[in-house]
């Protein structure tokens, strides 16, 4: 949804398996409005969830080999992992 919403961090954990994206709002206006995301290259996307430390939820949906991610736009923590 770039560039109402872009990605200040995408870091990759391969020892706990885990996948960090810290989302950063383009301005105040687009605070709140849903997005989505499409994480791409995990192994069965059926397995994975995501879940925000410090924000709202997140929704996840297996679409073929992809995982999308739907949550709103804001300043927050998003961390993806096997369930």
């Amino acid at each position: 949804d770039f560039p109402t919403v872009a990605l200040s961090r995408a870091e990759w954990d391969c020892d706990r398996r885990q996948l960090r994206l810290s989302l950063h709002p383009m301005n105040a206006s687009v605070t709140g409005q849903s997005t989505s995301m499409r994480v791409t290259g995990l192994d069965d996307p059926s397995r994975w969830t995501a879940t925000s430390p410090d924000g709202p939820p997140v929704d996840v949906e297996a679409r073929g080999p992809d995982l999308l991610l739907h949550t709103e736009v804001g300043r927050h923590d998003l961390l993806v992992e096997t369930r």
